[in-house]
């Protein structure tokens, strides 16, 4: 049909594959492609609405894998709520009614999502085959939202977005729990995506004493720690020595939640320092596999900055502890910008983060 010939027009226009991988654009400006491809991936959206067959072939293994790829890229260009709006119209759902900026709230999320995540068990349940296709699109739509939460330097800004993927994962976890089949790699990056992003929810949940009892925040940082200790496990199983450092640094992610929950008590400095452990076994073992200057080396510097800064205005405001959480920044500030730009909301957390212990 028209609207179909339309539709793979623009996904031509979307996708040039070797400058996504690569990251060369011809001479034109990043910021220049981003808006040329936002446009595209607007017009791609609204012609994707009016397709409702979405337990067919042709859009799993046709239109799936081609808006996953989209928002791989959308991402990588900084254009987070662009990448999640084009997955979630994958399912035939709509992102505008998500609650954003400060907004938190667990029920209104859940209410929001209901149409995508009721669209992805009918089709699980009503093919066998379709449902790695389904799953693959839920992880993507965890990994863009905790993403866009590591692009803000606030807390409250911070826990939609980590609500988000926690709501995507905990669907697919769901169905591993019921018995559905699934690749281990899927099971993995859920149960990675879930423990740190459910840390981060729970350390929120913790900040409202009428909604929360003190109890609940030991047990779901367990839970979580456990969610990552069994993604490293499969890892490990699948023979993935880079997923196997991700691992290690979203165990540490946790330990700092933990750090930060207890504020600054006793058991807040051995948390500290546990993270601290763990990030720099994950930094080590990361750079020893990709090189320096890798995404996962900048992430991993940061988290060290975040770290030690939160330690800083917490138990420790010495020098030593100003100095190390400035190194860090700066290094996964330098690495991002060299990398993304120094325009991308990731280059911009990491600057934020840098200039503020500097000024201070």
């Amino acid at each position: 049909s028209k609207c179909k010939r339309r539709m793979r027009e623009l996904v031509r226009q979307w996708f040039p594959w070797r400058a996504c991988e690569l990251r060369h654009w011809g001479g034109v400006e990043t910021r220049t492609v981003t808006e040329r491809f936002s446009v595209a991936a607007q017009q791609f959206l609204s012609h994707l609405k009016h397709d409702d067959s979405k337990t067919s072939r042709p859009w799993a293994v046709k239109t799936v894998p081609t808006v996953i790829q989209a928002s791989i890229l959308l991402s990588q260009l900084g254009e987070y709520e662009v990448a999640e709006k084009a997955l979630l119209a994958c399912l035939g759902a709509d992102a505008e009614q998500l609650p954003s900026g400060s907004q938190a709230d667990q029920q209104k999320l859940e209410e929001a999502l209901e149409e995508a995540l009721q669209t992805c068990e009918r089709i699980y349940q009503s093919s066998i085959d379709h449902s790695s296709y389904t799953f693959q699109l839920l992880i993507q739509l965890a990994q863009v939202a905790d993403e866009k939460r590591c692009t803000f330097h606030f807390f409250e800004k911070m826990l939609p977005w980590a609500m988000r993927s926690v709501a995507y994962t905990n669907k697919v976890l769901e169905a591993r729990r019921r018995g559905i089949l699934m690749q281990d790699v899927i099971a993995a990056k859920a149960l990675i995506l879930f423990g740190v992003n459910k840390s981060w929810q729970l350390l929120g949940a913790e900040r409202n004493p009428e909604t929360t009892d003190s109890s609940d925040f030991d047990q779901g940082s367990a839970e979580c720690l456990a969610a990552a200790q069994e993604g490293h496990r499969l890892w490990t199983k699948l023979g993935d020595k880079v997923q196997m450092a991700a691992a290690v640094q979203a165990q540490a992610t946790i330990t700092y939640t933990k750090a930060a929950y207890l504020f600054d008590s006793p058991e807040a400095a051995q948390c500290y320092e546990a993270a601290n452990v763990l990030f720099l076994q994950a930094y080590d073992q990361i750079r020893s596999l990709e090189g320096e200057e890798s995404l996962r080396s900048a992430a991993c510097a940061i988290d060290l900055g975040i770290t030690w800064g939160n330690r800083r205005r917490t138990i420790e405001p010495h020098a030593r502890t100003r100095f190390e959480a400035v190194r860090w920044y700066y290094k996964g500030f330098m690495l991002r910008a060299k990398i993304l730009g120094e325009w991308h909301p990731l280059t911009q957390r990491a600057k934020c983060g840098y200039v503020s212990h500097l000024a201070l």
